[in-house]
């Protein structure tokens, strides 16, 4: 439950929200317009020195910063009107001398930026400024203030900028495509010698052990997580890096989920992990199950899964399938349960009902997906789940949201056990994207609030807050039109899985 006082300071705290992205909308146009401003210069520059193609891709980056700028369409018709230089010698002078201008630009707009994400840091809105400051990076790699506060710190041999814990890391260790290995060791390395119980023995020897014995896997580390594998060292550390990078993505999202110190901790200048993740990636789903029968017995809900997370043991395991697409999403799905156990100090078991939104949240992630670099979470719309709830919930107008909030988590896993996965991501989608992300923060709240153990049955309806009232009826009108204009113009896929088929 939700008691006066804490009513009354969210109030207040989403009243004094509103005023500072207010503030913050209008400062962040005033630093685009003037870095618009100042390309359009180069632009013109540009086009009078016969540069037409870095002028109109110029031009093409102003409109994608503010497609209404005032002086767009007087730029664009200059460049239109341009003639090509054909001289070779001229043509790679004025190159030189368009990067010069572009970085002036660039780092101009840096600088201002970085203020502004300083500013966002003191008010609590980590989030925003991370973004920024990844922005500033985007645009000029090697600015010093902004790699100071992701705390980057510059390598003197290679002059590039590193992570303070890969900078640390390097003092006493090499990195190789199979991962880190001691600098005192790196003869053996270069000889083909590798690591095992104590001694450095031939990778051959080494490979013929490790692919045939579960319990003398492959262990990999990097900064967050420690993996296990019989697939091959350098497997284990292709994996690592994947989850370092989604374990970013994790953080920057769900910031909401810890008190504003430790998100900020867990974003900028991270502490030294003082325990690892622990992860094993098993070959096939043979050896899965085989691990799952030693391990857990003839449990029939893990033996019919792709993967799961054991809090008792802080493990989560899954095994490599032909469909890597489909394989990733089943590790982000058990990795999500895993950080959000295992970064914060828990107690889900005292909370009663909305059971829903731990598998929930985990499959709402696999909605995720990483477009040109970037993360683009809730962009697979179309993805099997989402489907199979979208025509669910179509076809079956008297489900009630409250009534599913009151699902116990042993109904959850035994009836309509796969519908429910279903159900519970399409209910996450809703809340983390509904109305520009609306409810976003109210319902990170309620989640965290969930795994401390202070959330009862009703207990969505009070932390989501809702303009005009109407508690769980208006969410549940809300959720289902949503769910029933979703993707609408995108194709169907081309398959769709059985519900039973989809636990994890």
């Amino acid at each position: 439950m939700v008691d006066a006082q804490t009513r009354r300071s969210s109030k207040t705290r989403l009243s004094r929200d509103e005023q500072i992205e207010a503030a913050l909308r209008k400062r962040t146009r005033k630093i685009q317009d003037q870095y618009c401003r100042d390309l359009v210069r180069v632009a013109n520059w540009a086009a009078l020195q016969g540069l037409k193609k870095d002028a109109a891709a110029l031009v093409k980056k102003i409109s994608g910063i503010n497609p209404q700028y005032p002086k767009l369409e007087d730029i664009r018709e200059k460049v239109e009107k341009a003639e090509e230089e054909s001289d070779t010698a001229k043509n790679e002078k004025n190159g030189k001398s368009l990067l010069t201008r572009l970085k002036s630009a660039d780092k101009k707009q840096g600088v201002e930026l970085v203020k502004l994400a300083t500013g966002c840091m003191k008010v609590g809105l980590f989030t925003r400024a991370f973004d920024m400051i990844n922005y500033v990076l985007e645009i000029s790699p090697d600015d010093s203030k902004a790699r100071k506060i992701l705390g980057y710190k510059k390598d003197t041999k290679t002059k590039t900028w590193i992570s303070t814990w890969e900078y640390n890391h390097r003092k006493k260790n090499f990195i190789t495509k199979e991962g880190w290995f001691e600098k005192k060791k790196k003869k053996d390395f270069d000889k083909g010698l590798r690591p095992y119980k104590g001694k450095w023995i031939s990778a051959e020897r080494e490979k013929s052990i490790r692919t045939r014995n579960e319990y003398a896997p492959y262990t990999v580390k990097s900064e967050h997580f420690e993996v296990q594998t019989n697939m091959g060292r350098e497997r284990a550390w292709e994996f690592a890096l994947k989850l370092e990078d989604f374990y970013t993505q994790f953080f920057r999202v769900f910031i909401g989920y810890y008190d504003q110190i430790a998100g900020a901790r867990l974003l900028f200048n991270r502490p030294e992990t003082k325990k690892m993740h622990l992860v094993i990636l098993f070959p096939n789903r043979n050896d899965y199950l085989t691990h799952v029968k030693q391990e857990k017995g003839n449990d029939k809900l893990l033996r019919e899964s792709a993967g799961f997370y054991s809090g008792s043991d802080r493990k989560s395991r899954f095994y490599w399938s032909d469909n890597e697409e489909e394989t990733y999403r089943t590790f982000y799905h058990e990795v999500a349960h895993q950080l959000f156990a295992e970064t914060k100090s828990t107690r889900s078991g005292g909370s009663r009902g909305n059971n829903w939104v731990v598998e929930g949240i985990a499959v709402y992630i696999e909605t995720w997906k990483k477009i040109k670099g970037n993360w683009v979470p809730g962009y697979e719309i179309d993805n099997s789940r989402m489907r199979i709830a979208q025509r669910f919930l179509a076809s079956n107008g008297d489900w009630s949201l409250q009534g599913f909030a009151h699902i116990d988590n042993d109904q959850f896993h035994k009836v309509n056990r796969g519908l429910n996965y279903c159900l519970a991501g399409a209910l996450c989608h809703f809340f983390m994207h509904y109305n520009d992300e609306v409810y976003k923060e109210d319902f990170v709240r309620f989640l965290s609030a969930y795994y401390m153990g202070k959330v009862g049955n009703d207990s969505l309806a009070e932390y989501i807050k809702i303009e005009g009232g109407g508690g769980f009826n208006a969410l549940e009108k809300q959720f289902k039109e949503y769910m029933a204009t979703l993707g609408e113009k995108k194709p169907e896929p081309e398959a769709e899985a059985d519900p039973e088929d989809l636990d994890d």
